[in-house]
Parts: C-alpha cells; structure tokens; sequence
C-alpha cells in the first residue's frame, strides 16, 4: 500500500523475474484508495531489477494504535463467494466482519466458475471498509464448498437485554419466534399480544401491526407462530389457527395471504416453521397429517413448487419437523422434536447429514434454529435454557445460559437469530424480553 500518492492519472508497471511485464495508467481518487489487482502471466521480462531500487520512501505509512478495530463489509456480484482474510476464512457474500484489527490487510474472494478475486485492503479505525467486489467468469482452484476447518468465534458475551411484560410498545407477552432484514432491525412475534413489533439493532422501537381477529393483517386465537423475512423485506407470519401465511411489506401493511387446512400440497396443517432463501423460495414445515411429515415448498405468491422430505425413520425423512433455517449458500436444516436430530440437505434437496439436537426420549422437544454468515447452525434449546452453537458439519462449538432471569440467564428462550455482525438474539420467552449477544474472538 503506497500512501500520499497525488490525485490524479498515473502509470503503473508491476514486473517480477518469470513473468511478463505489466503496465497500465490508474486514477487515483482524492481521499480514497485505489485498488488494483493484478495477474501476472507467465513469460520473460527485460525491465526487472536484479535488487531493490536505491531510492526508497524514507517515511512509511502511520500505524493504527494497538488495538484498534474497524468493520469490513464485502460484498460480491454474484453474491455467494467465500471470503478469506489474510488465508482465514471469513463467511459467505455479502458479509460484515467485525473488530478487525486496523490497517492492512489481504483480501481474497472466491466462487465456484469464476476467477479468485485478491487485493489489498486497508480497515480503518472505528469505521466500516466497504469492498464491492465484480467477479469474472472462469476458472479457480479454490474449493466449492464451506471449508470444513472455519476458524469460528466461541464466546458470546452479553451485550443488552429490552421488554418487560405488558402490551405497551416495546413490551411483549411472551415473545416467540424473531428474524432480521436486511438492515439489521429485529422483527419479533408478540404472541399474546397478537401482534409483531420492529426494533432496531439497539432495541429502539421502531412499528407494531396486528391484533387478534379474523380479518386480514389479524392473527387467529394462540395463533401466532413463526416468521421469515425475504430480500426485499416482506415479512411472511405464520397463523396455525387459520392453517395459512399472511405476507406483508416492511411496514407491516398487508399484502396477501393463502393456504387452508387440508393435506393436499397446496394446503396445509399443523405448520410451524417458515424460512425464505436468498432466491425466494418459502419452506414451510407441514406435519398435520397421519402421513405427512415434510417441508412444502413455495414461490412468494404462494405457488406450490415442490417438497422436500417425508414421513419415516430415515436420515432423509421426518416424523416432526419443527424448525427450518438456511445458510448462505442454500444449504436447509431442519430439527425434529421427535427424532431430537438436526438435519442437513442441500439446495437440491439432497441429504447430507444429521446430528443430535435438545431432549430425547419419547417427548417432542422444541429446538429452534438460525444460521450465521459463515455457515454455523445455532439452536435454542428452551428447555435446557441453553443455547449452542454447531460448525456446518454438526461438531458442537460453544453453548452458554442457564435458569434464571440476569444478564445471559433465560426462562425458556424460543426464537433465535443472527444478523451480519454475527450477533445473537434471543426472544427470551418467560422473562417477556429480548437478549443481545456480542461475538468474541
């Protein structure tokens, strides 16, 4: 990195024994950084020192104090790269990695058909580095899938906590399933207040909508169960007392509904569990009937596209799927209370493993799941009061809680979510609020 370069056209060579030479002319931008990767191609050069240049900058550029930290965010065009900084996996396009120590560092982005993306970044302190990155189709040696080795953070700390029992705005009686748009706010189910509240990343209310009733943009008695949010933020709910989906934009307006109780694909019974992948696919979780047990699958309207999974002992199949969540490349997980397993499919529908989730015996426990952008599944276990946190290959990370109503103490905790920064939030059900968890490396 090469600082206090004047604004303006300048010309570039980049030459190393082995290889042919490179030029071109690059714009430097008052106040901002130019960044130009290079690939050099194989060949002769005739303009290469045999030893470093006598003439060398006398000044080097100014170090950030120690510890200091700021966020990168990457994104990518197609989205769904793998990020690496400086050879350590980070997660999956787009991507917000937070406390990355100040500086410089070394980028490197990679995805399946196209060619590895490396260049120089610098972070500065207390401030977000935005990298959009354009991949070009072709060619990388660069695995396909999550590696299986992902340095991961293994602490959770206590960050903040909001709510307390009653119907005021920002109070809840008993919150249950959450999820997060786009820009970070929480929408959390109100569920005996029949309605769903929007807060921000700090807990700030933001809107409420719903009320208990027939109508549209109303919830049926002890109907209220999961949500999901989709890339535009729409914001699909789940009414099990009225067998159907009720959609609606970002500001809570309603926008359609469907379903009915029946076993044919296009109906449904007994649903608890809603997910939407990045390409807009709904996944509901169905097993009302003596037969069914499987994940139906939607378009945004509503269409019924297709299933996935279907009742019986297997690996593959299900007796009572409880909870859905995606990860960032399209990978589906699914608990079942009654087999007390987590399962994993891919994109197509594919099995690829399992493992042990809450309780066990005989009992149908709940187990409520969400992913972080790096591929980690994590699971509410409400009644350990506990939650734990998996790498994608189902090998246990961390967990942490326990009885109780202090600072990282629960009282039956149900719905889970994690947003870019990989922050935790937990709808802590019996203590009517919310809890913030911050990642620690």
């Amino acid at each position: 990195t090469i600082p206090k370069v004047s604004s303006g056209s300048h010309q570039l060579k980049v030459t190393k024994s082995g290889f042919q030479d490179y030029s071109t002319a690059v714009n430097i931008p008052a106040g901002k950084t130019a960044s130009v990767p290079i690939m050099l191609k194989v060949g002769s050069s005739t303009t290469i020192p045999t030893t470093v240049p006598t003439t060398v900058p006398t000044t080097a550029p100014t170090q950030a104090p120690s510890g200091a930290t700021g966020t990168l965010s990457v994104t990518s065009t197609p989205t769904g790269a793998m990020v690496y900084l400086d050879g350590i996996y980070k997660g999956i396009t787009p991507v917000t990695i937070p406390k990355v120590s100040s500086g410089s560092h070394q980028l490197k982005v990679t995805k399946s058909g196209y060619q590895d993306y490396s260049t120089s970044i610098s972070v500065p302190t207390g401030k977000t580095a935005t990298i959009p990155v354009n991949l070009k189709a072709g060619s990388t040696i660069n695995p396909t899938t999550i590696p299986t080795t992902i340095p991961t953070i293994v602490q959770y700390t206590f960050a903040t906590a909001w709510g307390t029992k009653g119907s005021g705005d920002g109070q809840f009686f008993s919150p249950g399933n959450i999820a997060i748009d786009n820009q970070g706010n929480l929408i959390v189910i109100d569920r005996f207040n029949y309605r769903i509240q929007k807060f921000d990343s700090s807990g700030n209310f933001l809107i409420k909508w719903g009320s208990m009733g027939e109508g549209d943009g109303q919830f049926g008695e002890n109907g209220l169960g999961d949500l999901a949010i989709d890339q535009t933020g729409n914001v699909y709910v789940i009414d099990s007392r009225k067998e159907c989906i009720q959609k609606f934009d970002s500001s809570g307006r309603f926008l359609t509904k469907w379903g009915s109780e029946g076993n044919e694909d296009e109906q449904l019974h007994t649903i608890y569990s809603i997910a939407i992948n990045s390409a807009g696919i709904v996944y509901i979780a169905d097993w009302g009937g003596s037969d069914i047990a499987t994940i139906k699958m939607y378009d945004s309207s509503g269409n019924f596209i297709g299933k996935l999974g279907s009742r019986g002992p297997d690996s593959s199949q299900f007796y009572y799927p409880y909870s859905i969540a995606i990860d960032t490349i399209g990978n589906v997980y699914v608990s079942d209370c009654a087999k007390h397993k987590i399962q994993k499919f891919d994109s197509s529908g594919n099995y690829i493993t399992r493992w042990d989730s809450a309780g066990s015996g005989s009992t149908c426990m709940a187990s409520i799941l969400a992913t972080d952008p790096a591929g980690n599944i994590f699971e509410s276990d409400p009644n350990g009061n506990r939650i734990r946190m998996f790498d994608p290959s189902g090998k246990l990370i961390t967990s942490w809680g326990s009885f109780g109503s202090g600072n990282g103490q629960f009282d039956w905790p149900w719905g889970i979510a994690v947003d870019k920064s990989r922050n935790v939030y937990i709808a802590d059900q019996g203590n009517n609020r919310i809890q913030k968890f911050n990642p620690s490396p």
